[in-house]
């Protein structure tokens, strides 16, 4: 007696996968898997520039700061030259730039992509 309610159940559980398995298969057909969305790929720029004291002197080892590049300040070179080789946007785009350096006032201020720009730090007194 038991072998046989153990058969039903058997016959039930696999006429559910069965069934289970059949709306799964109609869902797929009538409801086709989209393709995944396509990566954004972010534009990215150069940003070439240059730190100089009022009279056009370079100024070394200023530290410039891209404010969309977080965590990431480049050091003018003995030319006062910077060089970012990827920032966020596209020509044309401003950033924010922020320039320091002990005994020169900091600058804060906007730049276009890709540049070249000319930033001048004024001397403390």
């Amino acid at each position: 007696m038991e072998l046989d309610r153990l058969v039903k159940i058997v016959s039930l559980a696999t006429a559910a996968v069965g069934i289970v398995s059949g709306i799964v298969t109609v869902k797929e057909k009538m409801f086709p898997a989209s393709p995944p969305p396509a990566p954004i790929v972010q534009a990215t720029e150069p940003l070439r520039g240059a730190v100089l004291k009022g009279n056009g002197e370079p100024v070394a080892d200023a530290q410039v700061l891209v404010e969309e590049l977080p965590g990431a300040p480049q050091m003018s070179t003995s030319d006062g030259d910077f060089f970012f080789p990827k920032v966020p946007g596209k020509p044309g785009d401003r950033v924010r730039i922020k320039v320091s350096k002990p005994g020169y006032r900091n600058r804060d201020e906007f730049a276009a992509l890709p540049g070249p720009i000319r930033i001048h730090l004024e001397v403390l007194k």
